[in-house]
């Protein structure tokens, strides 16, 4: 699941959760190039009965227990991972600065590895772990995407990108993202921060490294739960905040016109509804334009509606009817916006239409240090319990 992704790239992006402002010095990856060689305590534990995220602060990656959303448990972690997704609740396929691999979270041991080319500041595996996408940033700003088949070994060069130069702020978000459709077979690749010497903003690869689509007018993707249809936030070139859809041949089509600005938009669980951040006025006395709220888009009805008074953003979904986000407080961020996250996590009941406070303290500070501000920034990845 999860948009974007990660260095984490959203969770550096939540420090002024509204911008989205990212410099290539942001882009780069940790210092640490040792391997994944040992989980850490209690994975042994780990079941499938239970909820699971991966809540990723670079470069040590943790296995939460979600199943009470409320009440998120450390269950162990994987030192020297930047990044990773679950293949099962006991095998995770992992990266960092130097290799990517596939380890059984339960007894330590690394099934598969491969060694990277250079070091990625985002990566994305395909649900079975056969072949690893990733980006890297040079310290001159210079930029590559590569595709990495784990079997073989094989990493391909999809293109390289120049230098972008100076931007300014980008209210909401993603800015990047990276992510394969759920039957392997494509890859979507979007960046705001695209030179004028291209590529596209948002790219949709097949696995030969051929383009199926791209768009330079793309603001966000989102995978359908199954095959390979592709939602598209467009705007610009009189476009405003649509979503299109992309079939498996390439061809667009509107699903809906009109919405209100959409930010961090992601799939629910049954697949019949986006989920995304707004800036309206939905809470009395805020000012005009807003702050950041949930809201919900039904697929078929092409209906979307404002579900929160809360002011938070990031929405990501960790069980079927509960939806974490990033709280946010007004402040006076410039290009950012008018808000950011202040570090508490809210758990909206889809059923109830109640935010309750996620009890972040056992998974922050955690190992990585007691400066780490929670963030749904940091989920990369749930496994919904089997039960």
């Amino acid at each position: 699941m999860r948009l974007a992704a990660t260095l984490l790239a959203i969770g550096v992006l939540s420090a002024c959760a509204s911008s989205g402002s990212v410099s290539s010095a942001s882009r780069s990856p940790s210092a640490s190039a040792s391997p994944v060689v040992t989980a850490g305590p209690d994975c042994a534990g780990v079941t499938t009965a239970r909820a699971l995220a991966l809540y990723a602060y670079d470069p040590v990656l943790d296995v939460l227990d979600v199943t009470s959303p409320v009440q998120p448990k450390l269950l162990c972690f994987i030192p020297n991972a930047s990044g990773g997704r679950f293949l099962s609740a006991t095998t995770v396929a992992v990266w960092n600065a130097s290799t990517a691999e596939v380890m059984d979270i339960t007894t330590s041991k690394v099934l598969r590895s491969r060694k990277l080319s250079a070091a990625p500041y985002e990566g994305t595996f395909t649900a079975d772990a056969a072949v690893f996408a990733y980006r890297v940033a040079t310290s001159d700003g210079t930029e590559t995407m590569h595709l990495l088949d784990m079997p073989s070994g094989n990493d391909r060069l999809l293109y390289t990108q120049a230098p972008m130069g100076g931007h300014g702020g980008v209210p909401g978000g993603p800015t990047y993202q990276l992510r394969f459709s759920p039957d392997g077979k494509e890859l979507l690749d979007f960046d705001v921060f695209r030179p004028q010497s291209g590529p596209a903003n948002l790219l949709v690869f097949r696995l030969d490294g051929s383009i199926l689509f791209q768009t330079p007018n793309g603001t966000a993707g989102i995978w359908a739960s199954t095959g390979a249809t592709l939602y598209v936030v467009a705007n610009g070139a009189g476009i405003t905040n649509e979503l299109d859809i992309i079939g498996p041949d390439g061809k667009r089509s509107v699903v809906m016109e009109g919405l209100t600005r959409v930010n961090w938009p992601v799939l629910s669980p049954d697949g019949n509804a986006l989920f995304f951040d707004a800036y309206d006025a939905t809470a009395p006395g805020e000012a005009s334009g807003g702050l950041p709220h949930l809201w919900r888009l039904d697929i078929a009805a092409s209906h979307a509606v404002s579900i929160s008074r809360a002011v938070s953003s990031q929405p990501v979904f960790v069980g079927a009817n509960i939806v974490w986000s990033n709280q946010e407080e007004p402040c006076q961020c410039g290009l950012g916006g008018s808000s950011q996250i202040d570090g508490v996590v809210l758990a909206h009941d889809l059923a109830t239409s109640t935010d309750v406070i996620v009890n972040m303290n056992p998974v922050v500070p955690g190992i990585g240090g007691p400066t780490v501000m929670p963030s749904t920034g940091y989920v990369v990845d749930v496994l919904f319990s089997s039960l």
